[in-house]
């Protein structure tokens, strides 16, 4: 029985064909079908679960940063020295004192990194 299903489905004669059918050998093929199809709808559910995790996530961490961006702004508007302590520090020529806006920026940039 076991040379019948190496044979491509055309193959099989009306007798062999019945015999398949009746030993089950296309049922067990289904059932292997279908589970093998579940299997990859469960795994195509769990990326998009993922990939939608993602996205919140890389949506959450740009809104940090325009957020920060904006602060940034609204300091240089009120007349804050910015730019030169973000080159600075982000270059490392020299340290940015704790509790300075632009080291909040350093702190939350690094953590959404």
């Amino acid at each position: 029985m076991s040379d019948i299903t190496r044979k491509p489905a055309s193959t099989y004669s009306d007798g062999e064909l019945a015999r398949v059918t009746e030993s089950g050998l296309l049922r067990g093929g289904l059932v292997a079908l279908e589970e093998t199809l579940r299997r990859q709808d469960e795994t195509i559910e769990r990326m998009r679960a993922f990939s939608d995790r993602l996205a919140a996530e890389l949506s959450s961490a740009l809104q940090a940063v325009r957020s920060q961006a904006d602060y940034i702004e609204e300091l240089c508007a009120a007349g804050w020295d910015v730019l030169p302590v973000l080159e600075g520090g982000w270059k490392g020529a020299f340290p940015i004192p704790e509790g300075h806006p632009v080291a909040e920026l350093r702190r939350i940039l690094e953590e959404n990194r």
